[in-house]
């Protein structure tokens, strides 16, 4: 890591003014450059979701290749209105101990230039996460005479193909609904859908 300004410890003070001259840092990308931030020095952490503001003057940053935790295809950016705001949602079984980004010299090419990073947030818990959802009372709008009732939506059985046995529908009506009772209240950090991939999408 390279350090043209400020210290690095600037990047997870807090403070999510984007002025570069405000609580930055400005990493200028010489070799393989990287920057990254201990979660915990004993135990991984479940990382599900990380927000990162950089300088409004200096938003270049190239995450899709260079985040990690787990480096590539763990994760989805989320789109927004701001352009020097970088949103990703991870997969529910990304642990961590560390968590930053890196650029290869190799992928970066002959031109250099630097990255300025105002904060970046990690969102997430200590240990593993848990389908909550699982073997808890559905109910549902319908149930076709023909067909087994909505708890086949949390029966753990991801399998997607409906004459198999583990997935479910309505009748066929104006407004159908369905809906599993968590017993309790979360925060929630994903919901995830299997639809059946055999027909109907």
């Amino acid at each position: 890591m390279s350090l043209g300004k400020h210290d690095f410890s600037r990047a997870v003070d807090g403070n999510t003014a984007d002025d570069i001259n405000a609580s930055c840092i400005n990493i200028e990308q010489k070799g393989n450059s990287w920057w990254g931030v201990n979660l915990d020095d004993q135990e991984a952490h479940t990382v599900l979701y990380i927000r990162i503001v950089l300088a409004k003057a200096y938003n270049v940053l190239h995450m899709t290749e260079s985040i990690f935790p787990n480096g590539k295809g763990d994760f989805t950016r989320i789109s927004g209105d701001q352009h020097n705001i970088r949103q990703y949602v991870w997969s529910s079984n990304t642990r961590a101990r560390l968590v930053g980004f890196y650029l290869k010299e190799s992928e970066r090419g002959d031109y250099i230039y630097s990255y300025s990073i105002c904060e970046l947030e990690v969102y997430g818990i200590k240990g593993s996460v848990s389908n909550i959802a699982l073997n808890k009372i559905a109910t549902m709008s319908s149930v076709p005479y023909y067909l087994s009732g909505p708890s086949l939506a949390v029966d753990g059985n991801p399998n997607q193909r409906f004459f198999e046995g583990s997935c479910f529908r309505t009748a066929g009506e104006r407004d159908p609904w369905w809906q599993v009772d968590l017993d309790g209240i979360y925060v929630l950090f994903a919901v995830i859908i299997y639809n059946r991939d055999d027909c109907c999408d």
